[in-house]
């Protein structure tokens, strides 16, 4: 089925001049300051979108995408409530929904929604990978390396298979980031961040991946996860 909204492995359009934006329709205005890292005017160029087309998931969707790099967590879920119940059988709203329950913190939640994600696409390897880091942080770990090892089994993109052992430390000679529940308001941020980045690495944006980490770890204040966090860092910037 042909996407036509933001998703956070890819994005539909290539960054457009703000010229061509202020001339084009609300969707491809708000995909073309979302590509260009304007997501205050992303969001905006998204909520027109949403007031014409409210019966639009992808409309919906696209404001969640950009709230969750906005920082809006709580706004995000709304917005994903909105597009499940308007595409309840698309796998990937799901699994976007997920990945916001993830950076709030909320594990329980995002579990659920990768499994209804892996239910509708059994062969999601990201929604696998992405609900074995779920667990990982609420302390499952042997549910965590099962899933870890299942997405990988999964994964056609050697790209992406690569930045998954990176981030797990599956590969040989690769430790594994030690992933912990939130113990501090600070953390969370922190954990957000990082998972944000591992998510970012995954869609092919390293930079913004290294942004997110060198975030993460300067208000990161335990040793040992600052120490995780570096250790990540170090492992990103390692040639494939």
């Amino acid at each position: 089925m042909k996407r036509t909204f933001v998703s956070t492995v890819a994005l539909v359009l290539s960054s457009l001049s703000l010229g061509a934006c202020v001339s084009a329709p609300p969707s491809e205005q708000g995909r073309g300051f979302y590509n260009a890292g304007n997501y205050l005017f992303a969001a905006d160029a998204f909520t027109e979108d949403i007031r014409e087309h409210p019966r639009s998931a992808a409309a919906w969707n696209n404001r969640a995408v950009t709230r969750v790099r906005l920082g809006d967590l709580n706004g995000a879920v709304r917005d994903y409530n909105h597009a499940v119940e308007l595409a309840p059988d698309d796998a990937e709203l799901y699994f976007n929904r997920g990945n916001a329950f993830v950076s709030a913190g909320l594990y329980q939640e995002a579990i659920m929604d990768y499994d209804r994600a892996i239910q509708l696409n059994p062969i999601y390897a990201r929604a696998l990978f992405n609900r074995g880091s779920a667990a990982a942080l609420a302390g499952r770990r042997d549910a965590a390396r099962r899933d870890w090892q299942a997405a990988l089994d999964l994964e056609p993109d050697p790209y992406a298979k690569s930045a998954m052992r990176r981030s797990t430390g599956l590969g040989p000679g690769m430790p594994a980031v030690a992933l912990q529940p939130a113990a501090s308001p600070l953390a969370l941020d922190s954990r957000a961040l990082t998972t944000r980045a591992i998510s970012r690495e995954l869609d092919g944006d390293h930079a913004g991946a290294v942004q997110d980490l060198n975030a993460a770890l300067a208000i990161e204040p335990d040793t040992a996860r600052r120490e995780a966090i570096a250790r990540m860092m170090r492992q990103l910037d390692t040639p494939r």
